[in-house]
């Protein structure tokens, strides 16, 4: 893509930004929601899940070898 669109296109979804404030408001709006409604801990027993399914995939290769 051309720089010089690329920058045309930037440029007024910036100004379309600044001059609509809720646009931004509800933006910021959402994200805060979504982390508030995060659960870290979730995400880590998942990982943790997949850790130990390497763990014992692993352990069954080294059992057959």
């Amino acid at each position: 893509m051309r720089q010089d669109l690329l920058d045309a296109v930037v440029w007024k979804e910036i100004a379309r930004l600044l001059e609509d404030r809720r646009l931004i408001e509800d933006e910021l709006e959402g994200r805060l929601n979504a982390a508030q409604n995060a659960d870290p801990t979730q995400s880590r027993e998942e990982t943790l899940r997949g850790d130990v399914a390497s763990s014992r995939k692993s352990i069954e290769r080294l059992l057959t070898a």
